[in-house]
């Protein structure tokens, strides 16, 4: 039998973009953060009575966290206090008993697309009496690790389970390795690691779900099983990506296993498909250029990586089970073709990679400050490892199967040698290829290779042929042949492995935002007035003066100066606030005014004593900020 012609990958791989594409048309999942638009009283509002309620406007709709809405009285007590969504309202009932003096409501909310938003509201009621500090308070409990571990088995699976499928049905093909009739079972080889890989990247993204909302609330992954905790809290984004997930790889192996006829492939590839898009509607990096230009590159970048390491999977399966047959023609002739797909892969790889780096990270400085750069930095160097040794199999194993074709192999010529006795000289040639690639000794006895030419991309035969002759330790021997085989099996092993760990970083990356963090800020000053200088991430720098330093009303004078000296314009007037960790209090947003150009006056309401860190934001650019930290001490 012959097997059918190889064509160029282009077609199919277009095809398959445009379904992967068409996946993306359904998503209209939200990918801004939340803001509070207002607050029922405002915030420092002096009232002569006690209100029954405190309201709080968001622009969309939020989900409170549990036990994290706390209001500090008078004499320093902390009461929690129930939070009840209405809309787009966060409304908050307060105690009927609140006496005369100055309160403090701490809050926190997670928005739709599991971003944390918390502050802090002061009102007084009657004449006001300066706060007591409250007790101390525990800093949320977070689960980063747990959360970034779900989505490592979340990608893992995926990228291997759709790699895998795509490498049997379009590379392999018929010249697939035929079961083991001494297995007897039901399940084939083939389907056990689809299986797998599949319930992987299922479990993964279910996972995904209660271990983001819990990180995101600051509460501990341990209250996975407290559904009560999580519930509310869990993000439309993540559930998406749950369910594209789960039908996606449902369909795709029910139609590979149990589907019949022409039709079973390529809705298995397409359900594939709509799987490996899932990933691509959540993370921070669709907040930064355009987002449809991120999302097409991000699940561009996802396929390509499915197809590489499925392609490794399926490369190590077939030199297994071929090595143990007396043909080891069509091996070879599987290894000719993945090797032809994965200069496609590996440049589109690139280049979807180069448009999401160049579209959140503009800046070097920016880049290598934040750990989302430096982990991508990690990434980047374990695929340019991957790369190298893909690239030596390439240029030392593929020549072999060209050399064949290009002394003279072709399928007219195997399939006249095929009808003499001796098996004529195309099929020496055909055989010897196959046979230093794979390993099998070269006095086994095997049958005439109908499609060993046609399996062989003309065009990667006339690209490599007679650049390099076959490697005389490959060649020499029967032995050195077997050698050869267990290098490139150790080599595709150590080539899987470091894939794996991609996925790893990818799982972490995915949960570290791109925005560079501020610079470690200086130590406080004593309490009183302060005057203090820090650097912009961008070059530039920021200056407060703080008066009176002191628990109370604070006025802060604020001066921007760019990296050239000149003062600094932002696109909008920048944000002040003040956070005290070692209470978990704030932050507490100061009201800005500005006074001249990179000069603004800012009004804080700093309640409690103790050492304060001020955040400056400034907006140079439509998808890019800066900041700066000051820390300061406050007295009483």
């Amino acid at each position: 039998m012959t097997a059918p012609r190889t064509r160029p990958p282009g077609r199919a791989l277009l095809l398959a973009l445009a379904v992967l594409l068409l996946a993306l048309l359904p998503a209209r999942s939200a990918y801004a953060h939340a803001a509070l638009l207002s607050t029922d009283p405002a915030d420092g509002a002096a009232l002569d009575q006690a209100p029954d309620a405190i309201t709080l406007r968001f622009n969309e709709a939020v989900q409170p966290v549990p036990d994290a809405t706390r209001l500090v009285d008078a004499i320093g007590n902390e009461h929690t206090l129930d939070a009840e969504v209405s809309n787009q309202d966060v409304v908050i009932a307060l105690p009927t008993d609140l006496g005369e003096g100055a309160y403090y409501l701490n809050w926190r909310v997670v928005s739709a697309d599991a971003h944390p938003i918390a502050g802090v509201l002061a009102f007084t009621i009657g004449d006001a009496q300066p706060a007591a500090e409250p007790p101390a308070l525990d800093a949320p409990e977070e689960s980063p690790w747990a959360s970034a571990a779900a989505s490592t088995l979340h990608y893992l699976g995926l990228l291997v389970f759709a790699g895998f499928l795509f490498f049997r049905t379009v590379i392999a093909r018929k010249l697939w390795p035929p079961r083991n009739q001494r297995s007897g079972t039901a399940l084939r080889p083939r389907n056990r690691l689809l299986l797998a890989t599949g319930l992987a990247a299922v479990l993964g993204a279910a996972l995904a779900v209660p271990l983001g909302a819990l990180d995101a609330a600051g509460l501990a992954a341990g209250r996975i099983a407290d559904v009560g905790a999580w519930r509310e809290l869990a993000s439309a984004d993540s559930l998406t990506v749950m369910a594209l997930t789960a039908i996606g790889v449902a369909g795709a192996y029910a139609a590979f296993t149990r589907g019949r006829g022409r039709w079973a492939a390529p809705v298995a590839l397409a359900a594939a498909a709509l799987a490996v898009a899932a990933p691509a509607f959540v993370g921070h990096t669709r907040s930064f250029g355009l987002r449809a230009l991120m999302i097409g590159a991000d699940v561009v970048h996802l396929a390509t990586g499915a197809i590489w390491a499925g392609g490794l999977a399926g490369l190590l399966i077939v030199l297994a089970r071929w090595r143990r047959t007396d043909d080891p023609t069509h091996a070879a002739a599987i290894v000719a073709r993945f090797s032809t797909w994965a200069g496609w892969t590996v440049a589109a790889l690139g280049a979807s990679g180069l448009v999401m780096g160049l579209s959140i990270h503009r800046d070097w400085g920016e880049f290598l400050a934040s750990d989302h750069g430096r982990a991508l930095i990690i990434k980047l160097a374990l695929v340019a490892v991957a790369l190298a040794l893909a690239a030596w199999n390439r240029q030392r194993l593929v020549p072999l199967i060209a050399k064949a074709e290009a002394e003279g192999v072709s399928d007219g010529a195997v399939r006249a040698a095929a009808k003499k006795p001796d098996g004529g000289t195309a099929e020496s040639a055909a055989k010897d290829a196959a046979q230093i690639v794979v390993g099998v000794p070269g006095g086994a006895t095997a049958n005439p290779p109908e499609c060993a030419a046609d399996a062989i991309p003309g065009g990667v035969a006339r690209s490599i042929a007679g650049k390099d002759d076959p490697p005389a330790d490959l060649a020499d021997s029967p032995d050195h042949r077997s050698a050869g085989l267990a290098r490139l099996r150790r080599i595709l092993r150590f080539e899987a492995a470091i894939v794996g760990a991609v996925a790893v970083v990818t799982g972490l990356l995915v949960h570290l935002s791109p925005a560079t963090e501020a610079a470690e800020p200086p130590p406080p000053p004593p309490g009183g007035e302060a005057t203090l200088h820090a650097e912009l991430d961008g070059g530039g720098s920021a200056e407060i003066h703080l008066a009176p330093g002191t628990a109370g009303e604070n006025t802060i004078e604020l001066i921007l100066t760019g990296a050239d000296g000149l003062p600094l314009e932002p696109l909008e007037p920048p944000t002040v606030s003040a956070a005290l960790p070692e209470r978990d209090f704030g932050p507490i947003a100061a009201i800005v005014h500005e006074i001249g150009p990179g000069s603004y006056h800012c009004i804080l309401d700093l309640p409690l004593t103790g050492t304060w860190e001020l955040e400056v934001q400034v907006r140079i650019s439509e998808f890019g900020s800066e900041s700066a930290v000051f820390t300061v001490e406050v007295g009483a």
